[in-house]
């Protein structure tokens, strides 16, 4: 049994007790990835209850998955009823650690612990730091919180140039579930009416202009001169579709520019696809979808921007280009397609790579370890 007052000094992770907290509503990488650690914390033996704003996506699909969840309003940084709550949580259930994935949940979170005293406060921090981040949120950072988690060392440093300690932040790259990327895929061309002898480039990811789908959509037609047979299908959705739509149109061939929406299907996705272009040309912080197309044997040609270089070794388990370069893209696309030593080479390299580093089990493992060493140092 534990001892009252402060009841850390744990020997292992089956003694904790972890309440994560997300409080996004919709569905993104965030969530993926706070879905994907929960479950593989949970099947690891790991005592944790997910903490979700009311009607969220992620809520569902974590019951769905049997993991345990509270649902309570997260209504803002200064929501002191969800402090209040929390806190409560806390005291009642006694849990050991706070881990928050948000803004939000990250100020809400870490205050409720800080007002603990015997609780401690864990931060992933899956994008870059804030530019105008609130008093509150400087607090949450600098004051409240015990260990901030960096999903790559590009974000570490971006966190450290913020004036973040150093000695708060530990790197644990992302993981994937990779179970979901097994559950019998099948061929979405039919659906949109693509041969199934055809050349298809898959880009998935939100329609924003920091995803530079439009630099792919310029290369098109530099590679359907050589390839007159391909298709580009891109996946999601965003405040750019209807530009990148409009400037499909205007390309030639530009009805083989396919505009899939939002997908809840990736794996049907990677059965479709011959090769999937990563375009950014912000600093990604780490970039799911690479590890997703490695594992599921898709070579992937990626801007050389942020995180994406700690996946991706050049001409070994990926292609990295120079982020708006619609000729380096056509050029990337074109070898890869011509070289099939090259494609094969990487489609192996890539899958053994995804397979050892980007497990969830493995994210999972090393969270465990993050969470011991911040109980012991509770």
């Amino acid at each position: 049994m534990k001892p009252e007052g402060l009841w850390v000094v744990l020997k292992n992770y089956a003694d904790m007790k972890i309440l994560m907290l997300n409080e996004i509503k919709d569905w993104g990488g965030g969530e993926v990835l706070t879905l994907d650690l929960a479950s593989a914390l949970v099947k690891k033996g790991v005592d944790l209850t997910l903490g979700c704003n009311k009607k969220s996506v992620l809520a569902d699909r974590a019951k769905e998955q049997d993991i345990p969840v509270i649902e309570f309003p997260m209504r803002n940084e200064l929501d002191i009823f969800a402090v209040i709550f929390i806190s409560g949580l806390i005291q009642k259930q006694k849990f050991d650690i706070i881990h928050t994935h948000t803004m939000r949940d990250h100020v809400l979170g870490s205050l409720a612990a800080k007002q603990s005293r015997k609780c401690a406060s864990v931060r992933t921090q899956h994008i870059h730091f804030p530019e105008n981040p609130s008093f509150m949120a400087q607090l949450a950072y600098k004051r409240w919180t015990d260990v901030i988690v960096c999903n790559s060392d590009f974000i570490k440093k971006d966190l450290e140039k913020a004036g973040i300690a150093p000695d708060l932040l530990k790197v644990v790259h992302n993981g994937v579930d990779f179970g979901r990327l097994r559950e019998d895929p099948v061929s979405i061309r039919k659906e949109f009416s693509i041969p199934e002898d055809a050349i298809v480039i898959g880009c998935a990811g939100s329609l924003f202009k920091t995803k530079g789908q439009e630099y792919l959509i310029k290369a098109f037609p530099e590679i359907i001169s050589k390839f007159p047979g391909a298709y580009i299908l891109i996946a999601g959705d965003g405040g750019e579709r209807k530009n990148l739509e409009a400037m499909a149109k205007d390309t030639q061939n530009g009805g083989k520019i396919i505009f899939a929406g939002k997908r809840n299907d990736m794996a049907n996705i990677m059965k479709s696809i011959d090769l999937m272009v990563v375009p950014s040309i912000w600093e990604e912080p780490f970039g799911l979808v690479n590890v997703e197309s490695m594992y599921s044997g898709i070579p992937v040609i990626a801007t050389r921007t942020g995180g994406i270089p700690e996946i991706i070794t050049h001409n070994e388990t990926g292609i990295l280009i120079p982020p708006k370069n619609e000729k380096a893209i056509a050029e990337a696309v074109i070898n890869l397609l011509e070289n099939k030593e090259l494609y094969n080479n990487i489609k192996t390299a890539a899958k053994e790579k995804a397979s050892e580093y980007f497990d969830s089990k493995r994210m999972a493992n090393d969270m465990v370890r993050v969470y011991e060493g911040v109980v012991k140092g509770k």
